[in-house]
């Protein structure tokens, strides 16, 4: 009787070690974002700035006259395998609001345990601000950004079981949460090739 049930049971432990193996052997992967740099260069004068009687702007050295700026932030995803599983097909996904944002960098190499890789991210907005109020503009993480930035990563274990990981910033917090699914409002983010560094 014990073989018999022996062999009766054993398909069933096979194929609950497959499904063991398929979700609690996953990548666990975070992500990290990092301030790199803010850059910022005028314009032109904004509509307020005095002109003369042809029209031209009267710009005298010194003067805080407000200005249309162009502000650009640099940042670098930080993804981190924290777990001894491969992570693959690695995808992002971002709220349609920052499809102006773009990503640079490569999410094609499968990623193994502890190794990390770096995705630029850029921010440009074009604001109306004097030379003295540019500076507040240029804080590391804008409004927009501090209290609002979403990105999901979807990724793929060796078994082609599908994860993702939501990161969010919340007033500046950094939160990692996975999830089972890509939220509504959220299309795939196109990430550039890193161009070659001219020597």
């Amino acid at each position: 009787m014990e073989f018999l049930w022996g062999l009766l049971s054993a398909p069933f432990k096979l194929f609950a070690d497959h499904l063991f193996k398929q979700y609690a052997n996953r990548p666990n992967l975070k992500i990290r974002m990092v301030h790199d740099s803010s850059l910022s260069g005028p314009l032109r004068p904004n509509e307020e700035s005095p002109r003369d009687e042809k029209g031209h702007y009267i710009i005298h050295y010194g003067d805080d006259l407000p200005w249309t700026y162009e502000i650009t932030w640099s940042y670098r995803l930080e993804i981190v395998n924290k777990s001894s599983e491969i992570a693959y097909d690695m995808e992002l996904y971002i709220p349609d609001k920052f499809r102006d944002i773009t990503f640079t960098g490569d999410l094609n190499t499968p990623l193994r345990e502890a190794q990390s890789i770096d995705i630029v991210v850029k921010y440009v907005k074009r604001v109306e601000s004097s030379y003295k109020k540019r500076a507040a503009e240029q804080e590391k993480f804008p409004s927009e950004i501090k209290n609002g930035f979403k990105v999901v990563l979807r990724y793929s274990s060796q078994y082609d079981k599908v994860f993702y990981t939501k990161f969010e910033l919340k007033n500046g917090e950094q939160v990692n949460t996975r999830i089972r699914r890509i939220p509504k409002g959220f299309s795939r983010v196109q990430v550039y090739p890193t161009p070659f560094a001219v020597v």
